[in-house]
């Protein structure tokens, strides 16, 4: 059954939101509320019964370089955590931990890339909810259903079921669920004849891998399974919804930030991306300039942790422009505009366990070395719903992103059911294309092998850590201290537990609102490398 009973399509966008006040701390403080997913509640991602056969290198297939975490490295944070280790540490001696780590780490290395199945089913739910490319009806935004919901005075109720045999209500008179169901239908009809269309090509061979067809007699299976996915996003929105309401009776922000920063560890792992954090960004850069906390031209070396792909992302995305990756790119952008990075200098190493994402940037470099540029589009909502604005410095930023590495084009004409949008394009230069290397790595449990002089000035991740309780965060601090230089910096969204035996420590951070619309904005965290290895 599906209620459609108030505007819940945000599903993950705003429920990401950071409440923007000034905060004295913000790592999580360490407590047995917020364990590793190993520890919780037991249970494991749907998407572990169904490898993808997307999910990149396997353990006995790494990347060059690339290391699993060993006991060595990991017992300190081992022995930090001897209170909320997951259920398959506790009891072992440390002679037995030792011997059964490097299982312990193979096979939870497989259940994260295994996540990223179910993160392609919420990519294929916001394809069906806001896609263009397949349908004329209205895109399944916060906005529509709000003035469906005040046109039709919430119908009493305020609420429709969709039920019967294949989910749909036999009255279609409420309007959402007319949309959605158009919706549904207009996409499986498009999946029948794909074209060239990447994305739908893309999720019919997803939904065929998994014995879902178009036509045929399947076809009623199929709308079954993307009604019963749509259910699904809807009770995890509910299910995150309470952990922040217990977070929030607390009265301290900071017990919210903390809930937000691991509030996906059972999630499935998603590729989305989106324009507004990399703003974060590039503000934090700026502060740390100006704190004299980096220097002009001190950053050579950059290690972007899940940059993403743009296919539809959980904020309202967009199918009508071909898949990008705009963190890489912009990063660069923000380190070139102020005087942080020379071009002559820059090198870019991508990590990620997703091969979709690694391919897609192989394939950008593959394309370079031909001398192809690569054109980014960058949709900015504009007007915003309900009279809200941006922030004059997030309008100042979209105008200028991508002016230091490339030139303005003209966009992709977006299609009128796109909504209210200003458009700009950017066609980046091969040479900066080719600063970007991707390597497959899964932070939390593996890690880069690097010379001392190799190792990276700046590390960004940005929407990473929120799908990892706090033991495997971790872990990844252990892995990044091996990987970051001296005085090199973290900069994340999300916070990391305290109190961890490792050489990365918070330094400061920064708050920068998007628009004037509550809660619309990011607080980025700097971690900084201590200066003196101890290796």
């Amino acid at each position: 059954m599906i209620a459609f009973n108030k505007p819940m399509f945000f599903v993950f966008c705003m429920i990401t939101s950071v409440a923007l006040v000034t905060l004295p701390v913000l790592p999580q403080a360490r407590s047995a509320s917020s364990k590793s997913a190993a520890a919780g509640d037991g249970q494991k991602p749907n998407s572990a019964a169904h490898p993808s056969a997307h999910s990149s290198a396997q353990s006995d297939k790494l990347s060059p370089g690339v290391h699993f975490l060993s006991y060595a490295q990991a017992s300190a944070v081992i022995q930090s955590f001897a209170d909320e280790l997951p259920a398959e540490l506790k009891g072992r001696s440390a002679a037995e931990l030792e011997k059964f780590w490097p299982q312990y780490v193979r096979e939870h290395d497989g259940e994260t890339r295994g996540r990223l199945e179910q993160g392609e089913e919420d990519s294929l739910n916001n394809l069906v909810l806001f896609g263009t490319s397949f349908t004329s009806q209205p895109r399944l935004s916060a906005e529509f259903i709000e003035q469906q919901e005040k046109a039709q005075g919430s119908r009493g109720q305020g609420e429709k079921e969709t039920g019967a045999a294949a989910g749909v209500p036999q009255e279609n008179s409420d309007a959402v669920v007319r949309v959605f169901v158009g919706r549904m239908n207009d996409f499986i009809r498009a999946l029948k004849a794909p074209g060239k269309n990447e994305r739908l090509l893309y999720m019919r061979h997803f939904l065929e891998r998994r014995g879902y067809l178009a036509a045929g007699p399947q076809q009623q299976q199929l709308r079954q399974y993307l009604l019963a996915n749509f259910q699904r996003t809807r009770q995890e929105f509910d299910k995150y919804q309470q952990v922040l309401a217990a977070a929030r009776k607390s009265g301290d922000p900071r017990n919210e930030f903390a809930a937000r920063s691991t509030l996906f560890q059972t999630r499935g792992v998603s590729l989305d991306t989106s324009l507004m954090p990399n703003f974060a960004l590039e503000q934090a850069l700026g502060q740390l300039l100006e704190k004299g906390l980096l220097a002009k031209a001190s950053v050579r070396k950059v290690a972007i942790i899940g940059p993403g792909l743009d296919f539809v992302d959980k904020q309202e995305g967009y199918d009508f422009y071909p898949q990008q990756t705009i963190q890489p790119f912009l990063v660069m952008d923000s380190l070139f505009r102020l005087g942080l990075a020379q071009p002559s200098d820059l090198r870019m190493t991508t990590l990620d366990i997703s091969a979709r994402v690694n391919d897609h940037i192989a394939q950008a470099r593959a394309r370079a070395r031909n001398q192809q540029s690569y054109v980014m589009q960058l949709p900015l909502e504009s007007p915003l719903p309900n009279n809200a604005r941006w922030s004059p410095a997030a309008l100042a930023y979209w105008k200028a992103a991508g002016m230091a590495i490339g030139n303005s084009v003209a966009p992709l004409a977006p299609p009128r059911e796109a909504g209210p949008l200003q458009l700009r394009a950017v066609k980046i230069a091969p040479q900066n294309v080719l600063r970007i290397t991707p390597v497959d790595l899964d932070v939390v449990y593996q890690n880069l092998e690097l010379a001392p002089g190799q190792r990276f000035d700046l590390v960004i991740a940005t929407n990473m850590f929120t799908y990892y309780g706090q033991f495997e965060q971790a872990l990844a601090m252990a892995n990044l201290e091996n990987m970051i230089r001296p005085g090199g910096f973290l900069l994340t969204n999300n916070g990391l537990p305290e109190n961890v035996p490792v050489a990365l420590q918070q330094a400061g951070f920064s708050t920068t609102p998007y628009s004037d619309r509550p809660s619309d904005g990011d607080h980025i965290i700097w971690y900084r490398r201590a200066a003196s290895d101890k290796q």
